[in-house]
């Protein structure tokens, strides 16, 4: 299950084949960096560059998973290009085993969901914030309205 390819041989579309080929090096950076950030403090600069860094790439994937479409997200997409890259540097289709990569992917893949969580929560903090806002603003005409009234 662990290891459970993400489509069947049968069903690969052309769309994915080359992103999976476009987004190699930049699957790799996330790589690299994510490695890089995790052996860093939380609050480092150097970290927060790397996290910077690592969103960015995941707004390019997320942007290349959107025009696909078909259910892929940035992550099926990064796990897709991950898998294709470990298959390759191990010349099998799938790992018998657990290897320090594949918890290293993991953590990478947790940093990914959690930036796009936190990108989720600021937009709904700004919904909120703007509905707060109108709410707010239709009290206050709602209170002027019945004091206009009441003079009449």
């Amino acid at each position: 299950m662990l290891h459970t390819p993400i489509i069947p041989a049968g069903d690969v579309d052309p769309d994915i084949t080359q992103a999976i080929r476009d987004f190699r090096s930049v699957a790799a950076r996330i790589r690299d960096l994510s490695g890089r950030a995790i052996a860093l403090p939380a609050g480092d600069k150097v970290r927060k560059a790397h996290e910077a860094q690592i969103a960015a790439d995941m707004d390019l994937f997320r942007a290349r998973a959107e025009r696909i479409g078909g259910g892929w997200t940035e992550q099926s997409l990064l796990i897709a290009v991950q898998a294709d890259t470990d298959a390759r540097a191990r010349r099998v289709r799938h790992p018998q085993y657990a290897t320090e990569r594949t918890y290293a992917d993991r953590v990478q893949q947790a940093m990914a969901r959690e930036a796009t969580a936190k990108t989720a929560l600021d937009a709904a903090q700004l919904e909120v914030e703007a509905a707060t806002s109108e709410r707010e603003a239709a009290e206050h005409a709602s209170r002027q309205f019945d004091a206009r009234r009441r003079r009449a």
